[in-house]
């Protein structure tokens, strides 16, 4: 039985040598093996790879090796030294499938990761290795014919992402992902919790295997979760998915407010009601194209929707996207830009947006606001200085339903607030908008409705460049009225304004009437003025005002004239001497102030009427608002309180008026011809009143007044 000795022998030195082995596995230093794993990830990577805790193995069937403090170095370019930085990374590993050169991972964990990936000026990524040319000989050592990796835990990860030239950075924090096997199936289970920018992320469903990976096979990914309480989903596949080459995902969103998901992509993004975006993804992390685009979104009545594709999604090159936004209100779209607007009517805009992020242009316009109709283009460019670049054409321009809109606005703050005290508000002009961004617009609309009136259109031409505001061309015509003027601001402490106006042969009464403002006011007039001033606010602009202003009036019926000079004059004046309606049967009138610095004189005020002659002279001081102006009646037939001349004196919002029986007009009232003729300027050419005929009031035009061109101040 001497072969029994020789087993039991054999048995024995197998058992010892073992138990050596394993005492030896279990009291060695793994420490020491440090420096070869640091050399063997730089020679691999090109960056230092730090081991500040201790190296164990865990001996058993299936070993387990276990690392604390690791760190691997950053780019040296980098914001910060380190790009990754674990606490604790375990890894549990197959012995018997290692005799054929296969990795078979039963387990990995890791446990407080750090992850920085950032872009440098130079556009270079920290997560580009540049393997050392030993690379070869040190890890040739051992490379795995297969990896195969059952369980994958990662606890507490955070993920910082920064571009050098772009804004705040991208924040991932990774509260668990979890990864398992699953039996008869060749995928994993996924379950990972997350928050991106301090929004939530959930996600669950399958994936390829972690061999895919690391074999450069395709990958499969079928999830699904919430983004920022969005319903968020992912089907499809990546061909490699360790590079992010060949991309081909279904991707779909759709969730209420897309605020918050604007808050995940770090872009400031409207508040909605709900929204959805499906599309597929397709390429690489180099360009990735979207395909198939459908979008759409809600918010009130308003419905936008987009279709197209995108050729490159992240630098936002390349679209060319079908849109379209309707809603049964277009003042809806105010609180987008953080301001009110009035009520305009339902509206529907079509388009098609085409270019990138830095010069965006909606071409084939096709828009109508309520009856109003658009077509053309308009362009953004994301330059040093936005611009914008807009050419419209319509047919008709209806501003009816903004006029109704104003109308109902101004009843309701009248019957709220308190009355005014002030006529200029001291509030600052939206003016510091015109220096962030330049404008190009071009406006030909052939007919303008407001109410019942009609107007044909001719061209506006608006320009906004480095802060300075033109309004270059404006023409339009109503009934046989000429209507043409400019307007131009100059950015600067305080802004500059300059403006010139034209109303040629104007039917007033007519006007009024259309537009529901009077029924009875009969009168044709030219206006004319030349207008400059500085300032920020309209008082300001008010107080350093020069200039002039003219108007003529041929025969016709007008209520209310005073009230040209300061609130409800017209009725105060009655106290004294009643109630004329031949006051306002009006032969011919002429008005005329020339301002500087904020002081209108009057150098004509002319009313003459079926009941006789009004005149006046005096000053309006805009500045301080207040007036001091002397009405001078000579009645046809007069009578003792109806030849009371009158001082108008005090506050233009609440004037107080008084009999005035010493002052006389400095200046002649009736001879109106008399006035000297001086140069047109700027104010060229004038018109008059009717066809060639004799002005009543001896006043052949405008140009008669002697309307100087101010002096720049």
């Amino acid at each position: 039985m001497r072969w029994k000795w020789l087993v039991a022998i054999g048995v024995l030195t197998i058992v010892i040598l073992i138990a050596a082995v394993y005492a030896y596995l279990k009291t060695y230093d793994y420490n020491k093996l440090k420096p070869l794993v640091a050399r063997m990830v730089e020679d691999a990577t090109g960056r230092k790879l730090s081991l500040g805790g201790d190296v164990n193995l865990e001996i058993g069937f299936v070993p387990a090796l276990v690392v604390t403090n690791v760190a691997l170095a950053n780019a040296s370019w980098g914001s910060q030294p380190q790009m990754i930085e674990i606490e604790k990374l375990q890894v549990r590993v197959r012995l018997l499938p290692l005799l054929v050169r296969d990795l078979d991972i039963k387990y990995i964990r890791i446990v407080g990761v750090k992850v920085l990936l950032e872009i440098g000026p130079k556009n270079q990524q920290n997560w580009d290795f540049l393997a050392g040319s030993s690379s070869a000989g040190s890890i040739g050592a051992f490379k795995p014919a297969a990896i195969e990796v059952k369980q994958v835990s990662i606890e507490n990860l955070h993920l910082t992402y920064r571009e050098s030239r772009a804004g705040p950075p991208t924040q991932l924090t990774l509260a668990s992902l979890e990864m398992n096997r699953q039996e008869n199936e060749d995928a994993l289970a996924l379950k990972l919790k997350a928050d991106i920018n301090g929004q939530p992320l959930t996600l669950s469903g399958k994936t390829g295997r972690i061999r895919d990976v690391f074999g450069h096979q395709r990958f499969p990914l079928q999830l699904s979760g919430t983004l920022a309480d969005a319903a968020l989903k992912i089907n499809g596949t990546i061909d490699d998915a360790l590079t992010l080459q060949g991309i081909d995902v279904d991707a779909e969103l759709s969730g209420k407010n897309l605020t918050e998901f604007g808050e995940v992509i770090g872009q400031k993004l409207p508040a909605t009601d709900e929204f959805q975006i499906h599309g597929r993804l397709n390429g690489s992390t180099d360009a990735l194209a979207l395909q198939k685009a459908q979008g759409s979104a809600r918010r009130v009545s308003m419905h936008l929707s987009l279709s197209g594709a995108v050729k490159d999604l992240l630098t936002l090159r390349g679209m060319d996207l079908q849109s379209r936004l309707k809603g049964k209100e277009l003042a809806e779209i105010g609180p987008l830009f953080g301001t009110k607007l009035p009520g305009l009517g339902p509206f529907d805009i079509k388009g098609k947006l085409a270019g990138s992020a830095k010069a965006l242009s909606l071409s084939e316009v096709a828009a109508t606001v309520d009856k109003s109709d658009f077509a053309g283009l308009a362009k953004f460019e994301l330059l040093k200085r936005p611009k914008i670049t807009i050419r419209l054409a319509s047919s008709v321009i209806d501003f009816t339903t903004l006029m109704k809109s104003i109308e109902q606005d101004e009843q309701k703050a009248a019957n709220k607030d308190q009355p005014k005290r002030r006529l200029f508000s001291d509030d600052p002009l939206p003016l510091e908008g015109l220096k962030k961004v330049d404008a190009d617009i071009v406006l030909k609309a052939k007919n303008i409705h407001a109410k019942d009136a009609r107007l044909k259109f001719g061209n506006l031409t608006l320009k906004l460049e480095n802060g300075d505001f033109s309004i270059k061309k404006f023409e339009a015509t109503y009934k046989q009225t000429k209507i043409s003027g400019d307007l131009h601001t100059n950015h600067g402490s305080p802004t500059r304004v300059a403006t010139k106006f034209l109303v040629q042969n104007f039917d007033l009464g007519g006007f009024f009437k259309e537009t529901g403002i009077n029924d009875q006011v009969q009168a044709t007039v030219d206006i004319a003025a030349h207008l400059n001033s500085s300032g920020d606010s309209v008082h300001s602009l008010m107080a350093n005002l020069d200039g002039a202003i003219g108007a003529v009036m041929g025969e016709g019926y007008l209520t209310k004239y005073l009230d040209l000079l300061s609130v409800d004059l017209t009725s105060k004046v009655v106290a004294f001497w009643g109630r004329l309606q031949n006051a306002r049967q009006i032969k011919c009138a002429v008005v005329q102030f020339d301002i500087k610095s904020g002081v209108a004189a009057s150098q004509a005020f002319v009313f003459n009427t079926r009941a006789g002659i009004l005149t006046g002279e005096g000053d309006i001081n805009l500045d301080t608002e207040q007036i001091n102006f002397l009405l001078v009646p000579e009645l046809d037939h007069p009578s003792l309180s109806l030849s009371t001349k009158l001082r108008v004196k005090g506050a233009i919002m609440d004037p107080k008026v008084s009999p005035d029986k010493v002052a006389l007009l400095t200046k002649g009232a009736t001879l109106l011809s008399t006035l000297v003729v001086g140069p047109l300027g700027l104010l060229a050419p004038f018109v008059h009143l009717g066809a060639l005929q004799e002005h009543p009031c001896d006043i052949q035009s405008i140009g008669e007044l002697g309307l100087q061109s101010p002096a720049s101040k």
